[in-house]
């Protein structure tokens, strides 16, 4: 979520150096797999879901070989290290997604989440 991003590029200005040239790992509370996120988004914007399914293995030897490659080899400083306690990824982070709905953004709403013209 943008807002905990920036809280934390804040949180990193504000201290004493030590976060200086530090790899940051800023995920939310929750773990989702990619599948879960695309899943979600799908979801969200009520389309058909178009994507490749890969063998766990396969992604992790390809994920091992990107961070290798990238020398991403460093322990990251997280959310919690900078005093930020991060949003839930469902509710109002995802919402912009509504307005990539083919029909517009009140396209197939539930009374729940009704856009109104303004």
């Amino acid at each position: 979520y943008v807002i905990d991003v920036a809280a934390a590029i804040m949180a990193s200005l504000k201290d004493d150096g030590s976060s200086m040239g530090k790899v940051y790992e800023l995920g939310g509370p929750e773990v989702y797999t990619l599948h879960q996120l695309a899943e979600l988004m799908y979801d969200t914007i009520r389309e058909w879901p178009r994507y490749v399914k890969i063998p766990f293995p396969i992604a992790k030897v390809s994920a091992l070989v990107s961070m290798h490659l990238g020398n991403v080899w460093v322990l990251p400083l997280t959310f919690k290290d900078l005093g930020i306690v991060p949003h839930k990824l469902k509710g109002y982070p995802v919402e912009y997604l509504i307005s990539y709905r083919k029909g517009g953004p009140a396209f197939g709403s539930t009374v729940s989440e009704r856009v109104t013209a303004e």
